[in-house]
């Protein structure tokens, strides 16, 4: 099983969790067990299952600290989003050795998450941009499963690299301690508990998973999903086979014949924008635009891009009490090409003009000479998004059809 592949299932086994209402609720790569081509997400000692009783105590925030999404610290429910945020951070940590949040501790932890936005690892290729979208710190405008599965499938069907390093060990190192935080309403007074984490080598653990009775378990095998009921007779959850994987999705039309060897195929095609998320300065601060939706943009198999945004909707974003409206008209002729996850940009024709409004005045009305450069961005049969330098913007497409 390559290293996509892993990272696939893992993310099916939180898929099949979530339709069954449940709630892991510590997500991290000390409850990840790698056995040959067998994954399986265990630890569901503190899940949260629809209409049930809780687990916990009322008003404790459970989890571990530099795992835990930042609408959790700030007493928010836990959700989907909470799980997926989780799983963000735990694809960096098998990049890095370590999640983007840790800190000396527990409210320096805290801090990093809700504050900080993660450094885009040497290694991330492909995988970064998924990786950042399940980072949003905004539950809304994360990545739902869903829309990350195609773009995690895309990147696992991706010829496996060769290990850059022997692993030294098969013991499974943990994150800091999973702890069971009180919220702001019982801090004053009430009790903190933190439950503790057994390091076993891979081979033992994966013979010895304890399972909390009563509390599922997802087991994912190559070649399908098992979903096993946590039994009182047993640590070992069983196996059901389930029917292979099918192919993704393709459209009725194949793609046009590759012209361009430099160029994505997955690129290939007419793709209309979703969203745009770009960061400015104004009144001395930096605030996010969202919006944009409509920007229509075609992409032929030599590398040639007409990129039309006479559709485009406005980009907004409320600073110091004012609205503000961003508006982009007019069209622009380029070329593209691709390597290492990334998307070189060249030859730009054409214009547009920005138009800038506060509270429905125009403050600013000027034309836009773009100009090349290059950005990381991840394609699938149905999404295509690219990332700005430094988080500086977001752009997200939706394909409409394989040919341009």
């Amino acid at each position: 099983m390559t290293q996509g592949q892993a990272r696939l299932a893992v993310l099916d086994a939180l898929r099949a969790a979530h339709r069954e209402g449940i709630l892991h609720r510590d997500v991290k790569p000390a409850n990840i067990l790698l056995d040959g081509d067998r994954v399986v997400l265990t630890d569901f000692g503190i899940a949260a299952i629809d209409d049930a009783t809780a687990l916990t105590a009322t008003g404790q925030l459970v989890g571990s600290p530099s795992y835990l999404a930042p609408e959790r610290i700030n007493g928010k429910p836990a959700t989907t989003a909470g799980d997926l945020w989780a799983l963000g951070v735990t694809l960096y940590a098998a990049l890095t050795g370590t999640s983007p949040f840790q800190r000396e501790d527990t409210q320096a932890t805290f801090a990093a998450v809700l504050t900080s936005r993660p450094t885009p690892p040497a290694y991330g290729g492909k995988v970064w941009p998924v990786i950042k979208g399940l980072l949003e710190k905004d539950p809304a405008r994360r990545l739902t499963a869903d829309q990350a599965r195609p773009l995690l499938a895309a990147v696992a069907a991706l010829p496996p690299q060769k290990p850059r390093r022997k692993p030294t060990s098969d013991t499974v190192v943990a994150p800091s301690d999973t702890v069971a935080a009180p919220t702001e309403a019982q801090r004053a007074d009430g009790p903190t508990a933190t439950a503790h984490t057994v390091l076993l080598p891979l081979r033992a653990r994966s013979r010895t998973v304890g399972i909390a009775a009563g509390v599922a378990v997802v087991v994912l095998l190559a070649g399908g999903i098992a979903w096993a009921a946590g039994r009182s007779g047993g640590d070992t959850p069983a196996a059901v086979p389930s029917p292979s994987r099918p192919a993704p999705p393709s459209s009725s039309k194949p793609a046009p014949k590759k012209t361009n060897p430099l160029l994505d195929d997955c690129l290939v095609g007419r793709w209309r924008q979703t969203t745009i998320e770009v960061v400015n300065h104004f009144e001395g601060v930096d605030s996010r635009f969202i919006g944009g939706r409509g920007v229509l943009m075609r992409i032929f198999p030599d590398g040639r891009v007409l990129t039309d945004w006479n559709k485009s909707g406005p980009l907004t974003a409320t600073i110091k009490g004012a609205r503000y409206v961003e508006t982009f008209r007019g069209t622009e002729t380029g070329r593209v090409r691709t390597r290492n996850g990334r998307i070189y940009s060249s030859e730009i024709r054409g214009s547009r003009t920005l138009t800038i409004t506060r509270n429905g005045r125009t403050v600013m009305d000027k034309r836009i000479e773009s100009v090349g450069g290059d950005l990381p961005y991840l394609c699938s049969d149905t999404t295509l998004i690219s990332y700005g330098n430094r988080d500086v913007s977001t752009d997200t497409y939706e394909r409409i059809s394989r040919t341009p």
